[in-house]
């Protein structure tokens, strides 16, 4: 389970790295169903929420192109996948070093989504931004404090601001 590369030598922390390995078109085809699913998910979460009147872009309208954009992308994806498999173009092994690390990462995201009807969209976005940047490596209080007031601001100015679409505020209030 080496991580170095040919004619390096493994330091000690990567002699006891562990890793997942799996096949590309396999990662493909299994990334191109998730994305199907989240996106058909994604798609009828944003169908519900409000609207004004009967003006053409609402809050929905955004987040409904993006779904299906991400449909989209999947089924090339799954496509190319498959057209790699019948013509036996084999891709090299893909592997994850860390993998505990991407399934926090996944975890948080669904948990981005179960909780954002309760809290609100601010909250929420708060309790992720510094869950998910910590997973990612970032271990000093004032970078994970500076990434999440950026993004609310950001977000705020933008949609809130900007746009005037309004945001889920959350039922617990």
């Amino acid at each position: 389970m080496s991580t170095s590369t040919t004619g390096e030598k493994e330091t000690p922390a990567e002699k006891y790295e562990w890793h997942v390995s799996i096949r590309s078109e396999t990662a493909d085809l299994v990334a191109a169903s998730l994305f199907i699913l989240v996106s058909i998910w994604y798609i009828v979460q944003a169908m519900g929420f409000p609207t004004r009147g009967s003006a053409w872009v609402q809050a929905h309208t955004f987040p409904i192109g993006i779904g299906a954009l991400a449909i989209i992308s999947a089924i090339v994806l799954a496509l190319l996948a498959i057209r790699r498999i019948l013509s036996r173009q084999r891709d090299e092994a893909l592997t994850i070093h860390k993998p505990l690390t991407v399934l926090i990462g996944l975890l948080c995201t669904v948990a981005y989504a179960t909780v954002l009807p309760w809290l609100g969209f601010y909250l929420t976005s708060a309790i992720f931004t510094t869950a998910f940047g910590y997973a990612a490596g970032i271990r000093k209080v004032w970078a994970l404090a500076a990434l999440t007031v950026g993004f609310l601001v950001f977000t705020k100015f933008i949609f809130d601001m900007a746009l005037g679409t309004p945001l889920p505020t959350g039922t617990w209030l």
